[in-house]
Order: structure tokens, then sequence, then C-alpha cells
């Protein structure tokens, strides 16, 4: 692969000019030129060269020229030309994307970034058992990367990929099993020894993930400040989560309840300590899901057959299969804050054989009793 070709930009004095133009030649073998600042005066001949130069170190680190682009190269000027104008989320979504990105792939130059490298990817992530719905969305940020790339005339066309689906029949979609109360205490009693310094900052964002049903990126921002994109509000009859359009994904303010008991908890701190992020936590997504990974890891929490450990997510998942049991699905994805009730009923609405079971059997054991003592079992007549 190439790579960014370096220029020479001399600046010359032409008849006919009032200015020095400087003058390059593309990896094409097309000369083009720019005039320059500096007036045309043999005396401001050094002044011009330093406007070469400078021109020279722009058009090689530029992303508009013709020869392939450095995968840095253009993933820095995505996030200064385009992220910048959007939500934060949207830039923590593409930062995640992009670790894995560079982590699997490996892209040297953006051309690397091509369907075979994205069936790799893919191919990783399902080895790494993340859900479907996850890899459809990490697929759908990197597409809009590269095609922005095209519309910049970074890359020639985005490629052609279409995700091969998982065999259908195999697997439900959720991955593991949720955490109980018993497991949720040696989980903040593991978070402990991994955060000695700070662990009750922890243990509020574990609170926040499984009492509040708070995703990584919403627990960490959760903040007291009512400017914030994303804040508590105890101030009416009920208290609920302030999202600002600034940082959600719908592009519009909302109120949305917050659960009672992780309700319960933020009000048992001062009014005077109400103040900045709820947690504390001032740390990049990735590295609070490997913290909260490890505790889980140290609790010996197992939540499938294949040995997985509890996450994050995990704690997430129990605050949504703890509340399903408990409200309608229309309610429950106002819970969860899903945009679509789909991702609500594929992940969330699936009672646990064993819960279904037992209230089976407690329904029976009533109705037999209620037969003895009404004087219908069979034994009692004569």
């Amino acid at each position: 692969m190439g790579r960014s070709h370096h220029y020479r930009v001399k600046a010359l004095l032409l008849s006919g000019r009032t200015k020095y133009v400087l003058r390059w030649t593309e990896p094409t073998g097309r000369v083009r030129e720019k005039t320059s600042s500096v007036p045309a005066r043999k005396s401001f001949k050094s002044r011009a060269d330093r406007e070469a130069a400078e021109l020279e170190v722009e058009l090689s680190n530029d992303l508009t020229h013709d020869s392939e682009v450095e995968w840095s190269l253009f993933d820095r000027a995505y996030r200064e030309r385009h992220l910048s104008m959007h939500s934060k989320d949207y830039g923590d979504s593409w930062r995640t994307v992009a670790n894995h990105v560079e982590t699997i792939i490996q892209p040297i130059v953006l051309t690397d970034v091509d369907a075979t490298a994205l069936s790799h990817l893919v191919g990783e992530f399902r080895r790494r058992e993340l859900s479907e719905s996850s890899i459809a969305s990490y697929l759908t940020t990197l597409r809009s990367a590269l095609n922005w790339a095209v519309d910049m005339g970074l890359l020639k066309e985005a490629p052609r990929f279409r995700k091969s689906k998982r065999a259908a029949g195999r697997r439900s979609k959720m991955r593991s099993r949720p955490v109980n109360a018993e497991e949720f205490d040696r989980f903040v009693l593991a978070l402990r020894k991994v955060r000695p310094a700070d662990a009750e900052q922890w243990i509020t964002l574990a609170n926040s993930m499984y009492w509040g049903g708070l995703r990584v990126a919403e627990a960490v921002s959760l903040s007291w400040d009512w400017e914030a994109d994303f804040s508590v509000c105890l101030k009416g009859r009920f208290p609920m989560f302030r999202i600002l359009s600034e940082g959600e994904k719908g592009a519009k303010d909302r109120l949305l309840p917050i659960a009672p008991e992780f309700a319960e908890i933020l009000q048992k701190v001062p009014s005077a300590e109400r103040k900045g992020l709820v947690a504390g936590v001032r740390l990049h997504r990735d590295t609070v899901v490997h913290q909260m990974s490890e505790a889980g890891r140290r609790a010996g929490i197992i939540v499938n057959r294949k040995g997985k450990t509890a996450t994050s997510h995990d704690l997430r998942r129990s605050f949504g299969t703890r509340w399903a049991k408990r409200v309608m699905p229309a309610d429950l994805q106002q819970l969860m804050r899903h945009a679509s009730i789909q991702t609500t009923m594929d992940f969330y609405v699936e009672i646990d054989a064993d819960d279904l079971a037992s209230r089976l059997h407690g329904k029976a054991a009533q109705n037999q009793e209620g037969e003895i003592l009404g004087g219908t079992d069979q034994t009692s007549r004569p």
C-alpha cells in the first residue's frame, strides 16, 4: 500500500504577477500552483520560501490530495471535521469502533478497510461473542465514517459488504443470564478490591447500571448539573432523568423516569453534595468497561455455559430482566431507553424458565390447597 505523498513547493517570482506564486506537482504528475500572500519583490524571497515550506507541510498532511490516505490522518480529520459537530455519544461510538478496527484490522491506509477486512472484523466480533445488534451498530458507525470519506474525496468508494447472518435457531439473543442480588453484593465487594482508592465512586457507577439500568457511557456522564446533557432531576413529583437534545440520538429534550431503587440511592445524597458528576469517575468508557469486567472476574460470577464472567452490560441486563416481570414492554422500552420496541422484545421480555416453572408450581399448590379447604378433596369423600 502507498503512503502519503511528500510535496516539494517552490516559491516563484513570475513576470506580470504582483505576488509570489507557490508551485508543486501532484503524485499524478499534474502541476498546480497557488498565489501566496507575499508581494512580488526580490527582497521578500525569504518570506515566500517560508510560506512555501508551510504549504509543503499542509499538503503532505492534508487529506484532500490524490494519494492514498493514512488511516491515522483520516481518523483525526473525521473527529475534527465531522464528529465535533455531533453529540458526545456519537463521538464515543466512533472511538469504540475505531479502537476495534485498529486492533483487529490494523489498517495503515484507509483503503485497507475493504470488504475482506470487514468480513474478518465481523468474524472476530462473533468469536468474542458480541451480540448481533452490537455488530450491526458498529458496522453502521463504520460505514457512516467511510461514506464521509467518500464525500470528502478521501476515498473513491466505500467498500461493499453484506454482513452474513448467523445461523438461525442455534442460540438465544440473550447471551448471558442476569446477575442476582447476592451476586451483585459479591460484585460490589470485588469492586472495592479492584478500585480501593475510589471504591465508593465505582460502587455508584455499578448501582446506576444494576438499579438504574444505565449504559456505561450514561453512568459515567450522569450529572447533578441542570445544564449537563444527561442529568438527575429531583425537583418534580417523581425523580427523573433529564436528557438534552445535544446528548440524545433523537435530537430532542426528554424527561424519563428513574426506577425507585436507584431514585432512593440518589435521594440519600446530601443536597450540598449534588453537584458535578453523580459518580465522579472521569475515565473513558473502555477503561470503565475493563475495570467492571475485572470485578466480575474476581467475584467469580459466571453468567453463561462458556464461563463468561459478569460485565457492566450484565448489570444493565439484570435491571431489564428484573423489570420485564413488573411492567409492560412499552414501559420497559422507556425504562431501558431503547429506540426500538423490537430490541426490548428480543433481549428482555424473556421470562426465565425456572422463574416461570416456580410460579406455575406455586399456582398449582395454591389451587390444591384451596380445593382441600373448600371440601373438594377427593380423599375426604365417603
